[in-house]
């Protein structure tokens, strides 16, 4: 109790006063020298019974760190990720994932043999393979806030969390080479039990766990647990039961909640899970760092480490450094001219990227508490491992902060980006007159000093238009314009993709509506001209392109199965464009009052009518040839919103106590026999 009182105290007090101070140190390397102080004061001051509780953290069994801290880590960072970009990049993170880690745990291995007498080849291969764990948490929360693409934050976090998972196999793979001999076809197969195996289970129990909380009805209490206690059943069924990577499992669950828990959550529930597993997360990973100080000052022995080590340790760095450097050219040269390549400079930032955290520490502390190497051998590899780690956060974070803010400033998106602050600002004026107006109506404000409110807020306002006739008599207007027109357009974009998810919690579209619609507009996010106008085109048939689809080219099965197949396809097309139409005229309706840019809004709406026209010739066309099958899904919407809308109100008369958990509970499973004769 004393070491996480002293953990999540002074983690606190670290993270506010670095907050505070702006200290350019990173708060992972703070936290490791919070660590090491910890160990000095057990070592020379504490008493003798808190000596022993903080030696009992210090050994601490290593598998029951990994099982209790890594799961909600690697869970976190895969649950939040978005998964459109992560699908697109999907060749480029297992390019970085699979063959990266293996080519840099091989020849890290063998430039430790070369400079490490002490070493042989398993053991160097073994710390290899752990220095080649990257830490997505390290990575993301340094870039984030420094202006990266996105696209570059989910590749980074993606190849991390591949990365990870692949790295931990080889270091199981080594571990079993060296208690025994192990042939080639031995490591292969275990290496695809481990990677495929867990990805497969991963996917299935997280198949499970959503199906299970999909059928739990506004309960976050059970909701919230199922989502935490998930990411510990899958790591142990994996790890302990089925001889599967735990941690490739936990990625692959993850990026199956992330990619159905909009639809698989209650609403409310998911800002809460976010900010649990944030909070979870951030807890875990002060833990480990602080643990792991605490460990390398009362554990690890340095009478083996001399001026030789410190250069070996410097010669590693370089290593893993100029290993990742080439790795990353070769990734450069292959994908530059895809879909989803990369620029120069981010590849640079991609390369400075590959930080050491979590992982590589306990790796190292499971290796120094546990394998039956030589003390020498073990003292060492928590000298690099540690090390390698300080360098990296150091060193890799510096440098990526540099570049960010020398080579990706945009002089001429930030000035665009300011007209639309401003902008903002003009309209924040009119709201707040509205406002004045209403409260100076109100008797509890009579003796309200207004004529000094109205100067403020119209000085306000003033210094506004002031800047924005500096801005409008730039030379370079033209160019800003055109920045602007592609922001508004992104901006419009992003606001559809909220008005589907607003529609869908309406239930105004079902599930599967909304996972089109939102991927529609990710595809046209992707597309450099944000141009959506054509978007909706390949959804104006009664034809999909689906695999099944393609199957019914062929003759007995279009005869047997041909007509189900097509009435499925005019009534899934039908919603989608019915729930298209519908967010682009909500979403226009909205920003009419916003965009001040005459020239934009009527850009916005040429594109948005565009579509639209040709969504409802789709619409009529189907309503002319089946109007029985558009009276019965009309019939059917109908039906559903009203049993929806039910649900709710049933639920706050039960909230409120007006309604008994019997009444509350025979209403409701009478509702959901209703709603599955809808066959929705």
């Amino acid at each position: 109790m004393l070491f996480i009182i002293l953990t999540i105290v002074g983690s606190c007090f670290i993270k506010s006063v670095t907050k505070e101070k702006k200290i350019p140190i990173p708060y992972s390397f703070i936290l490791l020298i919070y660590g090491l102080l910890i160990g000095v004061l057990t070592k020379y001051v504490f008493l003798e019974e808190h000596k022993e509780l903080m030696y009992s953290w210090a050994n601490l069994d290593p598998h029951i760190m990994l099982s209790v801290f890594i799961p909600p880590l690697i869970y976190e960072s895969s649950f939040n990720i978005d998964y459109h970009t992560i699908k697109k990049l999907k060749y480029q993170i297992l390019f970085l994932a699979m063959p990266c880690v293996l080519f840099s745990s091989c020849l890290t291995g063998l430039v430790i043999k070369l400079f490490e007498s002490s070493f042989n080849w398993g053991s160097a291969f073994l710390l290899g393979s752990i220095l080649s764990a990257t830490d997505p948490i390290a990575v993301v929360n340094i870039l984030k806030n420094l202006g990266v693409s996105h696209k570059l934050l989910v590749l980074i976090e993606g190849e991390s969390l591949l990365n990870d998972g692949t790295a931990y196999c080889l270091f199981v793979i080594l571990e079993h080479a060296l208690e025994k001999s192990i042939t080639f076809e031995l490591i292969l197969g275990q290496f695809c039990l481990l990677t495929f195996g867990g990805l497969i289970i991963g996917l299935i129990l997280g198949f499970i766990f959503n199906e299970i909380i999909k059928r739990i009805f506004n309960d976050e209490d059970i909701e919230l647990s199922l989502s935490i206690i998930s990411c510990y059943v899958t790591f142990y069924i994996s790890e302990k039961l089925i001889g599967c990577s735990g941690i490739l499992s936990i990625v692959a669950q993850g990026l199956y909640i992330s990619y159905t828990r909009q639809t698989g959550f209650s609403p409310d529930l998911i800002q809460t899970l976010e900010h649990v597993w944030s909070f979870l997360s951030s807890i875990i990973n002060n833990i480990i760092f602080v643990l792991a100080g605490l460990i390398i000052f009362l554990e690890v022995s340095y009478e083996h480490i001399s001026g030789n080590e410190v250069g070996g340790l410097i010669l590693l760095y370089l290593t893993i450094s100029i290993i990742r450097f080439i790795m990353v050219g070769i990734f450069y040269l292959i994908f530059k001219n895809s879909e989803y390549g990369i620029s120069k400079v981010n590849a640079l930032i991609l390369s400075l990227s590959g930080l050491r955290g979590e992982i590589t520490l306990l790796l190292s502390l499971i290796v120094k508490l546990e394998f039956h190497l030589s003390e020498e051998v073990k003292d060492k590899i928590c000298f690099y491992s540690s090390g390698i780690v300080i360098l990296t956060i150091l060193i890799n974070s510096y440098l990526v902060k540099y570049i960010v803010n020398k080579c990706m400033t945009d002089k001429e998106q930030g000035l665009a980006l300011d007209e639309n602050i401003l902008q903002i600002k003009k309209h924040l004026f009119n709201v707040n007159n509205e406002l004045i107006c209403k409260l100076k109506q109100n008797e509890f404000f009579i003796k309200t000093d207004w004529q000094k409110i109205e100067q403020e807020y119209k000085q306000q306002n003033d210094d506004n238009m002031i800047e924005l006739d500096i801005i409008s008599n730039n030379e370079e207007k033209q160019e800003q314009d055109q920045d602007l027109m592609m922001e508004s357009k992104k901006i419009f974009l992003q606001c559809l993709k909220k008005e589907y998810w607003s529609l869908f919690k309406r239930h105004m579209i079902y599930k599967d509506v909304v996972v089109k619609l939102i991927e529609i507009i990710d595809n046209v996010l992707d597309k450099e001209d944000f141009d959506w106008s054509m978007s909706i085109s390949p959804y104006c048939s009664t034809k999909g392109d689906s695999y099944w689809n393609q199957c019914l080219d062929i003759e007995i099965l279009n005869l047997c199965f041909g007509k189900c197949f097509q009435i499925y396809n005019i009534k899934h097309n039908y919603n989608i464009v019915v729930g298209y139409v519908m967010g682009q005229r909500e979403v226009l309706t909205k920003l009419c009052d916003i965009i001040d840019n005459v020239e934009i809004f009527e850009e916005l709406e040429k594109c948005s009518q565009k579509s639209e026209k040709m969504g409802l010739k789709f619409l009529k066309k189907i309503e002319k040839i089946h109007p029985k099958l558009v009276s019965e899904m009309e019939t059917n919407q109908v039906s559903y919103m009203i049993l929806k809308n039910q649900e709710v109100y049933l639920n706050s008369l039960y909230n409120d106590g007006e309604l008994s958990e019997k009444l509350y509970e025979k209403f409701i499973h009478d509702i959901h026999k209703q709603e599955y004769t809808l066959h929705l």
